[in-house]
């Protein structure tokens, strides 16, 4: 039997071509109605179904982080203290209070959520918080403060850093909790590259 595909790509040569004689019904053989090939089946969309299995593993929240023992050895924890670079640069290159305040208070929220992570508590809230706060003025300052070659290597930092939270958080929702902290820990570091290449280009 032919696949269905291939009687898509025969059909045209299967169709006998149009007649302008009238058509004229048989005794012996009724005329029966052409049949039309059916259309061939559509499966879904491998992307598109992956595309909405990721959107749908960002949105769940039931889900844990990393509980380690000793605690420092979670990699989100000694992680975060790479911000503490960004800080000490900041003073090194004279920019501060602009780029180096909100790194300090990123940093000290960090040390304070990932010292014993729980979803659910008012020290992952305030993280967060001050982490979307700090890099929207950060990136505000540079736009306003530096040159374009330095706000993009900042926003370059920063996209990275967002893909390994989108991929830390989806595999921390499937039950790899250890490489979901792995890869979280991308935002640490290249938040903080973004941050130490803003003050070298900019």
């Amino acid at each position: 039997m032919l696949p269905v595909a291939s009687l898509v790509f025969l059909t045209p040569l299967l169709t006998p071509p149009p007649s302008n004689l009238p058509l004229t019904s048989s005794s012996s053989s009724p005329s029966r109605p052409l049949r039309h090939p059916r259309p061939p089946l559509r499966h879904p969309q491998p992307t598109a179904a992956l595309l909405e299995s990721l959107r749908a593993d960002l949105q769940r929240d039931d889900w844990m982080p990393l509980q380690t023992e000793p605690r420092w050895r979670n990699p989100c924890f000694f992680t975060s203290w790479i911000t503490a670079v960004s800080v000490q640069q900041a003073l090194a290159f004279g920019q501060w209070p602009a780029f180096g305040l909100g790194p300090l208070l990123v940093l000290l929220s960090s040390l304070v959520y990932w010292r014993d992570p729980q979803r659910e508590t008012w020290r992952r809230t305030l993280d967060l918080l001050v982490v979307r706060v700090g890099m929207a003025s950060h990136v505000l300052l540079a736009l306003l403060l530096c040159r374009p070659a330095g706000v993009c290597a900042l926003l370059g930092g920063y996209a990275c850093g967002g893909v390994c939270y989108a991929v830390g958080r989806v595999l921390t929702v499937r039950g790899q909790r250890r490489r979901g902290a792995v890869v979280h820990s991308g935002v640490h570091v290249f938040a903080n590259l973004g941050n130490l290449a803003l003050l070298r280009v900019g």
